[in-house]
């Protein structure tokens, strides 16, 4: 019956990085006027306006004189050019058919876009038509819904651009219902009576005092802060320079869906099925059983509408809607034959009743079916690395801790000695412990056994830090704990956790200041190999697999080295192996259980009972030998020069 699901995954946008301020969201508003891929070289290159983009890493972007399929540019599509290399959600606003194509403005977001309006300026006979594009953004992580709009106003009478000013202001005055960015080329100075029109409808410029003619404005009543500003001094690639806004709401957060799932389940239907047919009409009924219902098929979907289906799912309710649906609610655009069955519920998407497959970025089929689902999180992280420089980089950064001491330890009873290393560098009873538990899914019950053992060594201040989002590991009674913590333990579990947690977030950089004070960070099993620049067994959806497509980053806190753990005990020497032969510019470390590798600068010395696996590619691997050096307890490894430096005696 469910003979070829596919499910496309297009790119549409990556995961957001906006910054997480302890007190706020952050949101990077970039305009840019691209001259239509035209430089003050003269030369013709669209590719570099997307090296701009990618490089300054905004979250939403307004783009002017941008063309599309015109003769100037040889028929390309500048739009569907940028879109396609950032792999972001892009809208275009037509101010004018231009020499067989299309000239006006756009909008590209890491975000969904909704409700697209294009709006026809005042102008002049024998003027170049211009046009305020507007687009409703919805967000998923804590900001709230808001719209965004793209202008290029009059560059030759002042009296027109007030009109056209005047016109934007009263459009927007009518859509007060959510917050506003209006950003664009005004071509207006900041005193100008132009700007006088948009200062008297308590608009707030965010490029003051720097602003020439390109703008980004905000309501006084929308709570924005700017947090940075930055205007490149690239003045060839445009004759305009792009201006940057960092900002950060200080308004109400919005629920964030975890790590962009929801606890209700969202089932599309191919256009061949029948619901009512047996088998599928029993698996619908079990999994819809004692939840809302919405049908929703495709078409335009309201911002109204997806707030509904949005609220019903995290309330734990069932939708039964379209791809478009899908796409707004989780970032991925998906394709469902007709007689296909995808059913999305928290992380995970899956077919049911047969089977399918899923066709990635880079071209890769994977089978997708009940028993095989794909991790969306995972998916979306892959699309963000698309776009940023290779990892691991090659040649690898040199594997050593300047400052301070790193605990490794692969799993199991973490022995006294390893115990008596890490509170030794941590300070003894001075110590500040800061415990990391959250790799595990379950909240800690009772006192955590690290805690206990921190108070029997006479340490007073232990902290475990519980936080398991961006929001909560940036609060800031956290942050202030680790700007004096003196020594970290990462728990066991799940590595991944922890990168949904801490990356790109404040306390993610506050951690490595602990290093830099000279402390000490611990952890095992999870706890070990997060520490590593590539990090093992990142895939969300089981441990079995080394290498996982968007969870391959680690925290870093020992560069160029990736960490496995349980290594003898679970015989991971033929896993280790493949990544590095993947990676050979990576030097792999595996851990045995109840050992440890203490690395203080380019050395790790060995501790507790078993012993630690080197792995180098630089070298070549001796027939008929092993593939790797041993170093039993007692023994030490330099990692920079990547020798035994000493056997246990």
């Amino acid at each position: 019956m469910l003979r070829n699901l596919r499910f496309l995954f297009l790119l549409l946008f990556g995961f957001p990085v906006a910054g997480h301020a302890a007190d706020g969201l952050g949101l990077r508003v970039l305009t840019y006027n691209i001259h239509h891929g035209e430089g003050t070289d003269g030369r013709l290159d669209i590719q570099r306006v997307a090296r701009v983009l990618l490089d300054l890493a905004p979250d939403v972007v307004a783009l002017q004189e941008v063309d599309r399929k015109t003769a100037r540019i040889d028929g390309e599509d500048h739009l569907e050019q940028l879109a396609s290399v950032t792999g972001w959600q892009a809208a275009f606003g037509e101010a004018m058919p231009f020499q067989g194509g299309h000239y006006g403005n756009a909008i590209l977001s890491r975000f969904p876009l909704t409700e697209l309006e294009t709006h026809a300026l005042p102008f002049r006979q024998g003027q170049e038509p211009r046009c305020a594009l507007v687009a409703t953004v919805t967000p998923d992580n804590g900001l709230p819904p808001f719209r965004v709009v793209s202008t290029h106003l009059s560059h030759d009478v002042e009296e027109v651009r007030i009109e056209q000013a005047s016109e934007i202001a009263a459009l927007l005055e009518r859509k007060a219902d959510l917050p506003v960015i209006l950003a664009g080329d005004f071509n207006a100075r900041p005193r100008s009576a132009t700007m006088q029109v948009f200062q008297s409808n308590r608009w707030v410029d965010q490029v003051a005092p720097k602003s020439v003619i390109d703008y980004v404005l905000t309501r006084e009543a929308d709570p924005w802060e700017r947090r940075e500003l930055f205007i490149s001094e690239d003045r060839v690639t445009s004759d305009h320079r792009p201006v940057l806004v960092d900002l950060v709401w200080k308004g109400k957060r919005q629920p964030r869906m975890n790590a962009g799932g929801f606890p209700g389940a969202l089932v599309v239907l191919g256009d061949g099925i029948d619901p009512d047919e047996p088998e599928l009409g029993r698996q619908l009924r079990e999994l819809l059983k004692d939840t809302g219902v919405r049908r929703r098929f495709p078409g335009e979907i309201t911002l109204a509408e997806l707030e509904r289906s949005r609220t019903l799912l995290e309330q734990g309710g069932s939708v039964v809607g379209s791809t478009g649906l899908l796409r707004l609610l989780t970032g991925v655009d998906f394709s469902v034959n007709d007689d296909g069955v995808l059913v999305v519920q928290g992380r995970r998407a899956r077919g049911m009743g047969g089977g399918g497959s899923v066709t990635g970025g880079d071209s890769r089929e994977i089978v997708l079916s009940a028993d095989k689902p794909v991790d969306l999180t995972a998916l979306r992280r892959a699309a963000v690395e698309g776009n940023r420089d290779p990892f691991p980089s090659d040649p690898a950064a040199t594997p050593e801790v300047p400052k301070g001491t790193l605990v490794l330890v692969g799993g199991a009873r973490v022995p006294k000695d390893v115990l008596d290393s890490f509170f030794a560098a941590a300070g003894e009873t001075d110590a500040r412990i800061g415990i990391i538990p959250i790799s595990s899914p379950h909240p800690v019950k009772g006192t955590h056994w690290m805690e206990r053992e921190a108070r029997s060594r006479g340490v007073e201040e232990v902290v475990v830090l519980e936080g398991r989002t961006p929001g909560e590991v940036d609060a800031p009674e956290s942050l202030a704990f680790l700007q004096r913590a003196t020594g970290i333990w990462f728990g066991g579990g799940r590595q991944w956790r922890f990168v949904d947690a801490y990356e790109n977030t404040e306390a993610a950089g506050a951690l490595h200041g602990v290093l830099q004070r000279g402390g000490v960070i611990g952890g095992t099993s999870a706890g070990a190999s997060i520490q590593g620049e590539y990090m093992a067994r990142g895939n969300p959806l089981g441990s079995k697999e080394i290498m996982a497509d968007g969870y391959e980053r680690g925290l870093g806190y020992l560069p160029g080295v990736a960490v496995d753990q349980h290594f003898t005990e679970r015989n991971r020497f033929a896993d280790l192996a493949s990544l590095v032969d993947t990676y050979p510019q990576l030097l792999g470390v595996g851990i045995d259980e109840s050992t440890a590798l203490i690395v203080r600068g380019g050395v790790g010395k060995v501790a507790g009972k078993g012993g630690v696996h080197f792995y180098d590619r630089r070298q070549p691997v001796p027939e008929g030998g092993p593939d790797h050096e041993t170093v039993s307890a007692g023994g030490a490894y330099d990692l920079v020069k990547r020798a035994v430096v000493r056997r246990p005696e």
